[in-house]
């Protein structure tokens, strides 16, 4: 997954997060965008190659904070959470 370029804005950074569902049901993609626009964009695309996708889902800032400072955080988290997701569609 490519590393966008992340922003802070005055209140603090932000970050939405998009899960997306990949060839098969059970596969899913976790991806982090700087703006909820972004991830509604990126959404309509997936709309569009028949690829289901939950609403964009603010991180709290005090997480995207976190996220943003350490180094390989981002990529830990969003691989923490495709697996999350897998597990429930598994028992689902």
């Amino acid at each position: 997954m490519a590393k966008a370029k992340r922003s802070v804005g005055e209140t603090g950074p932000e970050l939405h997060l998009l899960l997306q569902q990949g060839g098969s049901t059970a596969e899913w993609y976790a991806k982090l965008f700087n703006t909820s626009h972004d991830a509604e964009e990126h959404a309509r695309s997936c709309e569009g190659a028949s690829y289901a996708t939950t609403a964009p889902v603010r991180l709290p800032k005090a997480l995207a904070a976190a996220l943003l400072a350490a180094p390989g955080a981002e990529g830990e988290f969003l691989e923490v959470v495709q697996r999350a997701v897998e597990s429930a569609v598994e028992i689902a």
